[in-house]
């Protein structure tokens, strides 16, 4: 092998080596950054694969077959039980195309300080699907914390019809 291949292989392992590493996440990441961007999702409906959403998904496009929707802002105060709610299917149909723009980004890497947000839609058979945000920029799902990024229409929304 004369020397150029041999420069020539070595410099495409490293490229490919690097782009490894880009496209894992591990570049430009600190050891005390937030996210890890190892399991980069995208829109919050495709990744949650939890039953009640399937169930939720499937009626959510038909209009009138949502009943309600209630809601907590993260941060916000609530006297005990008090909590937001409506059975608008306009306002319901505004607040799931709001949250179908969530995008999951990563897992939360560290604490989370739960600050008890929370939209939930009811469905015929009283039965609830829900989604949970410690902040407005996590979500809980399934027992683990994920990163998300809105553009800020849902919490505009739901202060809004507050």
């Amino acid at each position: 092998m004369d020397k150029k291949s041999c420069f020539y292989r070595l410099f495409l392992t490293c490229l490919t080596l690097a782009a490894a590493c880009l496209l894992s996440g591990c570049a430009g990441e600190s050891g005390s950054a937030k996210n890890s961007n190892s399991e980069v999702a995208g829109f919050l409906f495709h990744f949650d694969q939890r039953k009640e959403t399937r169930s939720f998904l499937k009626l959510a496009e038909k209009d009138g077959e949502v009943q309600g929707v209630s809601w907590l802002r993260p941060g916000e105060t609530s006297d005990g039980d008090e909590y937001h709610t409506s059975a608008d299917p306009e306002l319901i149909s505004r607040i799931y195309k709001a949250l179908s723009n969530v995008i999951v980004i990563g897992n939360v890497v560290g604490s989370v300080k739960d600050e008890g947000g929370f939209i939930a839609f009811t469905l015929p058979d009283d039965s609830e699907c829900r989604f949970d945000f410690p902040t407005e920029s996590v979500i809980l799902l399934s027992a683990h914390y994920y990163s998300v990024e809105t553009d800020g229409e849902l919490w505009k929304l739901l202060e809004e019809n507050s």
